[in-house]
């Protein structure tokens, strides 16, 4: 709906199938960038898969994939439309495709891929040079009894081989907020709740593990308790060095929007429990030098909490999923394709670590480097590099928008003036 209402808005603006294309990419990329949704598809992400063409996704963020998406539209569009008046005429007129109807698209698509050949070579000669972290990733639906002792085996297999191993959300049980050691068997089981009480994730584990749970404060200052969605951080001591609350909720997953204000709301959606979201984006420090930004399944879809938090220093991007609930492989493919271009926006590593799929690390290039097959167990080990440095989206993410506001307000400008007089133009 969001593509159609673009077209027919621009169809207010001209009818001009030749140029229609200039104010459907701005409205397009005006409706993408506020209309709400809950997962916020872009018009072009499917060329994420063939990551060299969206390199200026660094510079204007995901709706450079929309951008490119109309380019190409636009110029086989306005071919078509040419050739059909030739063939009207009844005559080949070579000098119709030299009008500007076909030479702009062609220009940016040129420049984008001059664009984009520079910052392929330049960011692989970064990547060389950089600081590099081994890193293994389990991918196990943690809803089965036995899928905590299949997580240990598979993260046993890779002693010696890598510094940090991830683990799913909801795989480290509900845990007190005050404990901080696991190794005590009865202290855990006390502080602890079901499903998963007592649980010690990784008993003697051989490297440091970051898994997601749940974290649950007894008493807060309103005296209710407080339960989060947390990614923790923990040492091979089985200490908890780190925790990251999510901040970002899945809408009708895990709050119910406007709940707050109308109350009646909740009882038509079953949420089996009550989630507090975080307040900060808290970048968790590993021993292995890498300064970790976490996600917790939905959030790797939003562009903002990858911002906040490269602008806390975060090194590495890892999200932590739990997508059991998606029995389809091709919503699994599309969940990781809402979140691909997060590598590329910061141009940081984003290693993702889902229960059914896709496990995968992206480089900051987009590519992604080596995957599991969705909805097949095992575990998956690769090694990335430690960035830093701010990309231009990062710091200035409102590019893309306040351009299509400004090609917009010009094609209105041109309307008006061939609706006064059409041969002006």
């Amino acid at each position: 709906m969001r593509l159609a209402l673009g077209f027919w808005l621009a169809s207010k603006v001209t009818t001009d199938l030749r140029w229609i294309w200039v104010p459907s990419v701005a409205i397009t990329i005006l409706l993408e960038s506020t209309v709400p949704s809950i997962f916020p598809w872009k018009a072009g992400l499917p060329y994420l898969n063939a990551p060299w063409m969206v390199q200026g996704v660094e510079v204007f963020g995901s709706s450079w994939t929309t951008v490119i998406d109309y380019l190409i539209a636009g110029w086989v569009v306005s071919v078509g439309s040419t050739i059909a008046t030739c063939s009207k005429d009844h005559g080949w007129m070579p000098n119709r495709f030299l009008t500007p109807t076909h030479t702009l698209p062609l220009f940016v698509l040129a420049l984008n891929a001059v664009y984009c050949t520079y910052t392929w070579n330049r960011w692989n000669q970064f990547v060389a040079e950089s600081p590099h972290l081994k890193i293994g990733m389990v991918q196990v639906d943690p809803g089965f009894e036995e899928s905590l002792g299949k997580m240990q085996g598979f993260s046993d297999s890779l002693k010696d081989e890598v510094d940090l191993i991830c683990w799913p959300e909801s795989s480290g049980g509900t845990l007190d907020m005050a404990l901080n050691q696991l190794d005590d068997q009865k202290v855990t089981f006390l502080r602890s709740k079901h499903p998963l009480k007592g649980i010690r994730p990784w008993p003697n584990p051989h490297c440091e593990l970051l898994v997601g749970g749940k974290n649950y404060l007894n008493k807060s200052e309103s005296g209710q308790e407080v339960l989060h969605v947390t990614a923790m951080l923990i040492s091979d001591s089985e200490r908890i060095t780190g925790r990251y609350h999510k901040r970002h909720l899945m809408p009708f997953g895990e709050y119910v929007p406007f709940g707050k204000w109308i109350p009646a709301l909740d009882k038509f959606f079953d949420m089996q429990d009550h989630i507090d979201p975080g307040v900060e984006p808290i970048v968790l420090n590993s021993l292995s030098g890498a300064r970790i930004g976490t996600f917790l399944c939905y959030e790797d879809m939003i562009p903002q909490a990858a911002i906040e938090l490269v602008h806390c220093n975060a090194n590495l991007l890892v999200s932590l999923i739990n997508g059991s609930a998606f029995e389809s492989p091709f919503t699994l493919r599309q969940h990781r394709l809402l979140s691909q271009s997060r590598a590329i926006e910061t141009r940081r590593f984003f290693v993702r670590c889902a229960s059914t799929g896709e496990t995968c690390i992206i480089s900051p290039l987009g590519l992604i480097t080596t995957k599991l097959p969705a909805m097949q167990q095992g575990v998956l080990s690769g090694e990335i590099a430690l960035l830093d440095g701010m990309t231009l989206f990062a710091t200035y993410s409102r590019l893309l928008l306040i351009g299509s506001v400004a090609v917009l307000l010009l094609s209105l400008n041109v309307s008006r003036k061939v609706k006064r007089d059409p041969h002006v133009f």
